[in-house]
């Protein structure tokens, strides 16, 4: 599935709810992320670790393709199993629509105040 940006920056915020990431595990999944090409920073989102990037939209969409080639060996390596939340400014062109909830101002501007 390709994913589209809204917009010429992307803005992506990751965490775990039920069982969240380390500290260790999240720095770990910032350091994956910025192999496959885009920078990811290790922060804290409403008391829970999380991983949070600002990147230009062509420059995520690339990201994002090598991500679903290599999201499974990326689980392995940080440690971690289970689902992940995803908040970003992303949208499946035919299949999903961007809706970015009531707090994405608040995403955003947490983004920005860390980048």
């Amino acid at each position: 599935m390709d994913y589209k940006v809204v917009g010429d920056t992307a803005y992506a915020l990751v965490y775990k709810q039920d069982q969240p990431l380390t500290e260790a595990q999240a720095e770990a999944l910032a350091e994956e992320y910025a192999k496959l090409g885009v920078r990811y920073k290790k922060c804290v989102w409403k008391g829970i670790n999380c991983v949070i990037t600002k990147a230009p939209a062509a420059e995520f969409e690339a990201f994002c393709e090598k991500k679903k080639q290599n999201w499974k060996s990326i689980q392995e390596r940080v440690g971690y199993s289970g689902f992940i939340t995803v908040k970003d400014n992303t949208y499946a062109p035919g299949r999903l629509a961007f809706t970015p909830g009531p707090d994405w101002n608040e995403i955003v501007a947490f983004i920005d105040s860390n980048f």
